[in-house]
């Protein structure tokens, strides 16, 4: 399964200011949202959202366990990621971790000023329910710090 970033079925304000791009342009920090795996599933990557254009610098995305509050993978997207769809892809899993079924996690990209990070429009934001339903949007306010603070 190929998990995307900022795909989500709802939005909450802090997609609703990035969409506006008020948020994204000066933020500094982990940004994404909480799912719940629908079904056992292994990831092979992670993507981020970056409009008609590539990323400018590279960055991070981060699949967190949110039971223990703890990365379970990290990878990068940049200037060279593979293109499809608004989207940057990192590199496939050597070893592509397991969601398991039921249990929850989160997904968020490291954004900073010039990232060119470019969030999903309200039209399309979705995450298979296949792979998961849509808790909420999280978010840090410093890279590497789990997303503890919830998009009200």
């Amino acid at each position: 399964v190929t998990i995307p970033g900022a795909h989500i079925l709802e939005a909450g304000r802090t997609e609703q200011l990035a969409t506006e791009k008020r948020l994204r342009v000066h933020w500094l920090g982990e940004i994404g949202y909480e799912f719940v795996a629908t079904s056992n599933q292994k990831v092979y990557y992670l993507s981020c959202g970056t409009g008609n254009g590539g990323l400018t610098q590279t960055t991070h995305l981060t699949l967190w366990d949110v039971s223990v509050r703890a990365p379970i993978i990290v990878t990068s997207v940049g200037p060279d990621s593979p293109l499809r769809d608004g989207y940057a892809y990192a590199r496939p899993f050597m070893s592509p971790p397991h969601l398991v079924k039921g249990r929850q996690y989160a997904l968020t990209v490291q954004a900073f000023p010039e990232a060119n990070l470019v969030p999903a429009g309200h039209a399309n934001i979705r995450i298979s329910p296949d792979v998961g339903i849509f808790q909420r949007g999280v978010l840090s306010r410093s890279a590497w710090q789990y997303p503890g603070e919830v998009d009200a």
